[in-house]
């Protein structure tokens, strides 16, 4: 075996945590500089075991090697757990700028989970330290508050929106309105915000091995390579895609039937409630008539297009509604 297929058979055996990507990072040492991990990242990947690629760019952070942007946003939907995707960060973005712009793209990555993308727009702000948000940070939150929430994230999401309303930040009154029912779960000080966000920010400059936990969490199931056979999903099973929707319901409906010219207009949201657009397939809901809409059905849409992750498209409805007066 190569020594780059030495370096990937140990990857897939190391757990995202501290002591073992420190002991896999040892291991990179001594199989050689440069090339030998990089085409065991390449070899990974191919494989499709993005993971075991995340625990040998961690352990090549935990070098103090910066790891390339491209290499990131092939692992991170993948990576199991918060700590060690911030440490993947730190270790893409040495600046403060960069990080932000980073995290806000994660906040708004689509392929990333809830809990993650709540973590990375916390850390953008914290990251943020008085700068003026990027519009790609604001436009995650405003989908983000629109989301199903747990306490743990309404809290991020809340104090989130807490910071950049008070620092004026351009669009505050919509933001605040669409996080309105999560407002109240936020910090109740501004010694308690302060504190929230300055745990953030240390855990995006602590060392990597610092970083991760002594125990990993589960790995998620890796992606089949190309032109690997992939697990099969029933149409009652759930989506793959992490919507928490049936698959009939979501990605499985994405080719809908042939319908004849006059079924294929667009159809007008108006008076559908929310049970009923959650129950819609994506390709009828990115088909709805959205120029005919009122506000508050404007919204119901953006929550549907959220539960199907179609982030871009929920936050236009956002903005489509934010522009229209209340009694719209």
């Amino acid at each position: 075996m190569s020594a780059a297929g030495e370096l990937a058979a140990a990857a897939r055996r190391t757990p995202l945590a501290g002591p073992d990507v420190h002991a896999l990072a040892v291991r990179a040492v001594a199989a050689g500089e440069g090339g030998v991990v990089e085409d065991a990242l390449d070899l990974l990947l191919a494989e499709g075991d993005p993971e075991s690629a995340a625990a040998l760019l961690l352990a090549q952070a935990s070098r103090g090697l910066p790891v390339a942007r491209a290499r990131l946003d092939a692992v991170a939907p993948y990576v199991a757990g918060w700590p060690a995707t911030r440490a993947l960060v730190a270790a893409c973005e040495p600046e403060r700028e960069g990080r932000v712009a980073l995290l806000a793209a994660l906040a708004a990555d689509r392929r990333i989970d809830m809990e993650r993308a709540c973590e990375a727009a916390l850390t953008a702000v914290a990251a943020l330290e008085g700068a003026a948000p990027p519009p790609a940070l604001v436009s995650a939150l405003r989908v983000l508050a629109r989301d199903d929430l747990d306490d743990v994230a309404a809290e991020q999401v809340a104090c989130c929106v807490q910071v950049l309303a008070a620092a004026g930040a351009p669009g505050k009154a919509d933001l605040e309105w669409l996080a309105e029912p999560w407002l109240r779960y936020g910090p109740k000080t501004s010694t308690a915000r302060a504190a929230l966000l300055r745990a953030a920010r240390d855990g995006l400059d602590a060392p990597v091995r610092k970083a991760l936990p002594r125990e990993a969490p589960d790995r998620t199931a890796a992606v089949p390579p190309d032109g690997a056979a992939a697990p099969k999903v029933g149409r009652n099973d759930p989506c793959p895609c992490g919507s928490g929707k049936k698959a009939k319901k979501c990605c499985g409906d994405k080719a809908p039937a042939a319908t004849p010219p006059e079924a294929a207009e667009p159809r007008d949201p108006t008076g559908l409630g929310p049970e009923e657009l959650a129950a819609l397939p994506l390709a009828t809901l990115l088909r709805l008539d959205l120029e005919r809409a009122g506000r508050a059905a404007l919204v119901d849409v953006a929550l549907a297009l959220a539960d199907h992750r179609r982030l871009a498209e929920a936050e236009a409805a956002l903005a489509r509604a934010a522009a229209l007066p209340a009694t719209a």
